[in-house]
């Protein structure tokens, strides 16, 4: 094994990891996102397939932290566009096609682990068996230590002077496409009837954080999962969601980091910690990556 690759080593390099922007300060990849549903249910699949029953059963995400509205479940439909009633609906946020690109939840640390050395193997495997990449590596995929991720949140500004990574309380004005009234009318936490949606969304200009934190929304922005991954701001590396949208678990066990749907501004700044035992619709991750080159 050789040593994990720094700047100088990289500049001859042509691999990196799909989805991950390089941390120059840190000499490591981050991903752009947050893990998503869809990682989940690809990691998933393979493990049913090369894996014991028992052990793809261990990495099962808690479906019943987040439960949806049943006019959101998914059905699936004949070729002329009618339900068909003999197929179970989708109920679950994390299988749910709609929710693809939202963030998983409802996992553990030590599933997290196992997802993170899976992708290693899966990610390094492919890259070395492409026959144009001359030189051999080793991705290794895992959590951020707690420093780690406090120095990729902050993007390079002083993290007590920022403690978001940008401009505290700083706000977006926007109004919501009126045509989005039937989709927001079966994703938000109350229901309401589509026409009312649809007036309210014509009529109301919405000042909102940058952050997907908890605060005051109007009921239409009211939603019972958090947000699609790519949706909102990206922080100064180019990263989204380093603030809100779920709390991301570090390398240390039981701690989480950036706050998230369901956490306030006042307890998500940079060096705030979320602290967690069990699998929660508040808690995910996103994974960071270091390098190596294989001797031959």
């Amino acid at each position: 094994m050789g040593q994990i690759l720094g700047d100088t080593a990289l500049a001859g390099i042509t691999g990196s990891p799909p989805g991950a922007v390089y941390i120059h300060s840190l000499q490591l990849y981050a991903d752009e996102v947050e893990v998503t549903n869809l990682h989940w249910q690809e990691f998933l699949f393979y493990i049913q397939r090369d894996s014991s029953v028992l052990y793809y059963h261990r990495q099962l995400p808690d479906t019943t932290v987040i439960r949806l509205r049943q006019a959101d479940y998914y059905y699936a439909k004949d070729a002329v566009g009618d339900k068909i009633d003999e197929i179970a609906p989708v109920t679950s946020y994390q299988y749910h096609p709609e929710y693809l690109f939202y963030p998983v939840v409802g996992v553990s640390y030590e599933q997290a682990v196992e997802y993170c050395k899976w992708r290693s193997a899966v990610v390094t495997a492919f890259y070395n068996s492409n026959p144009k990449n001359e030189q051999k590596l080793k991705f290794t995929f895992r959590l951020p230590t707690e420093q780690e991720w406090e120095t990729i949140a902050a993007a390079g500004l002083d993290k007590y002077k920022f403690p978001y990574g940008g401009a505290t309380g700083a706000t977006a004005k926007y109004k919501v496409n009126p045509k989005a009234a039937a989709y927001i009318a079966r994703k938000i936490s109350s229901p309401k009837p589509v026409a009312q949606v649809r007036q309210d969304l014509e009529q109301t200009e919405v000042h909102d954080l940058y952050f997907n934190l908890k605060r005051p929304l109007p009921y239409f922005l009211q939603f019972s999962t958090p947000a699609y991954v790519y949706s909102g701001f990206t922080q100064g590396y180019g990263l989204f969601h380093m603030i809100g949208n779920v709390a991301e678990m570090v390398a240390e066990k039981g701690v989480a980091k950036g706050g998230s749907w369901e956490d306030g501004l006042e307890s998500s700044r940079i060096t705030d910690r979320q602290l967690y035992t069990l699998p929660s619709e508040k808690v995910g991750f996103r994974c960071v990556c270091d390098i190596e080159r294989l001797e031959e």
